[in-house]
């Protein structure tokens, strides 16, 4: 990519949430708005929610949301679109097993955009974290402090 290239997607990206977004890539900024790859957004929430409120201004697929104390409910595996799963480390083992299952089946059909403010590897690393789910929705990570 020419150097002219990367420094004006750098600035649409800033441009579209009011923020410098490093260490996000142009190429997966891009890849993010124009795919269905899974986002894996690991940081302060209101700084998150301001990247999927920028990735979702102009979509009209989103399908479901979740967060914490809320049932988890998922879409049919045939419907196209996006869903939005806050604080997904406070997910429940057993919804982590149906969550996986489904993307797994829904792959290609939908995205999944995860927010957490806390690192999940430690989770993992305690068993209170599916490895499976976190490399599924951690298809581009963006890590803000």
């Amino acid at each position: 990519m020419a150097q002219g290239a990367h420094i004006q997607q750098r600035r649409t990206v800033t441009q579209l949430i009011g923020k410098d977004v490093t260490p996000l890539r142009p190429e997966d900024w891009r890849l993010a708005q124009t795919s269905r790859v899974n986002l894996l957004l690991i940081g302060m929430d209101g700084a998150m929610n301001e990247i999927v409120d920028a990735l979702l201004r102009d979509s009209r697929e989103l399908m479901t949301t979740w967060q914490p104390g809320e049932h988890l409910v998922l879409p049919p595996v045939t419907q196209l679109g996006t869903m939005i799963l806050h604080d997904v480390g406070a997910l429940v083992l057993a919804d982590q097993r149906r969550l996986l299952d489904w993307s797994q089946q829904a792959a290609g059909r939908t995205r999944v955009i995860s927010t957490t403010s806390a690192p999940l590897l430690p989770l993992i690393e305690i068993g209170a974290f599916s490895d499976r789910l976190y490399y599924r929705l951690n298809t581009i990570c963006l890590e803000r402090a």
